[in-house]
């Protein structure tokens, strides 16, 4: 009898455990990028330089100027970015057109930024683009 209130009691927390997350949860779940692409530009840009601001320590002066870099780079940046499937389908000429315009966009940015920030800043601001990066490249490399 004893071993049959026991066995209840691990099959009735056991389904506990095994109900679906409330929709509520899932939110939490998202990736912190997901989450920024339901923001309007402006709130996407403060958001953005904020977080800089937490990084790198950065002045009020530069922590207006880095929102106002970010906040032209959202405004330039198409909301219906085409998607992988796509941008397959897309001759090479158009394709080679689309990948150039975005990298002279990030090195456009980069000099600015760099222009705002010291040169520590800077240091300190390339050291985790790269840790970035190599995050992506290596998730990049599981998934396939």
């Amino acid at each position: 009898m004893k071993n049959l209130v026991i066995l209840a009691i691990l099959l009735g927390s056991f389904s506990l455990i095994a109900q679906p997350k409330d929709a509520h949860q899932f939110k939490r779940d998202k990736h912190p990028k997901e989450l920024l692409k339901d923001l309007s530009p402006q709130q996407r840009a403060e958001i953005l330089s904020k977080r800089m601001v937490l990084q790198l320590d950065l002045s009020d002066k530069q922590q207006e100027q880095v929102a106002d870099l970010i906040l032209e780079r959202e405004a330039k940046r198409p909301e219906d970015r085409p998607s992988r499937k796509e941008m397959e389908a897309l001759s090479k000429e158009e394709r080679f057109r689309l990948m150039n315009e975005k990298l002279d966009d990030r090195i456009q940015f980069n000099r600015e930024l760099k222009g705002v920030l010291t040169e520590a800043q800077w240091t300190k601001w390339n050291e985790s683009q790269e840790l970035k990066n190599r995050g992506r490249k290596a998730m990049r490399r599981t998934m396939k």
